[in-house]
């Protein structure tokens, strides 16, 4: 069964860094370890943006979480209330990587999605996640995966 999952930081309800000044691009990296293996739609709730910042850049670097190759990796933005841990409540997006083979042999995926760049900022707190869109087959337990959200403020628009 699909689970909602989180860092540390997220669980704790640490703030996010926010950027000082106008033009600041923040550079944020959460890590999380797996306990199982991911199964399919697994969400981990790894990184906040903050109201009225938009993403420059989302680095995905995993270890190998797979030891088949079943399992992909999406990362965008999750629906819902930061911290809600009630799968039912939280949808994960595609807005920056996509069905990433990246956990499979472990490696580092960029944002590589059309329009990641353009995305409108909020004025809302909303969570990055990584979303197991296929399962692995195996693996898992002590693995790690981190990702790198680097995010401006949006004075100028998106």
């Amino acid at each position: 069964m699909a689970k909602i999952l989180q860092t540390k930081a997220i669980a704790a309800g640490y703030p996010e860094v926010t950027p000082s000044g106008a033009h600041d691009v923040v550079a944020v990296t959460a890590t999380y370890t797996v306990a199982a293996a991911l199964v399919i739609n697994d969400v981990i709730e790894m990184i906040v943006l903050p109201p009225g910042c938009v993403p420059v850049d989302v680095i995905l670097d995993t270890e190998d979480m797979d030891s088949g190759t079943t399992l992909t990796l999406d990362v965008g933005i999750m629906a819902g209330t930061v911290g809600d841990t009630t799968v039912g409540n939280r949808t994960t997006g595609a807005e920056f990587i996509a069905a990433s083979t990246v956990g499979q042999g472990g490696g580092v995926a960029r944002a590589a999605v059309v329009g990641f760049t353009r995305l409108a900022p909020s004025d809302v707190r909303r969570s990055i996640g990584v979303k197991a869109k296929a399962a692995a087959t195996g693996a898992g337990p002590g693995d790690e995966i981190s990702l790198t959200v680097l995010y401006r403020p949006a004075v100028h628009g998106a």
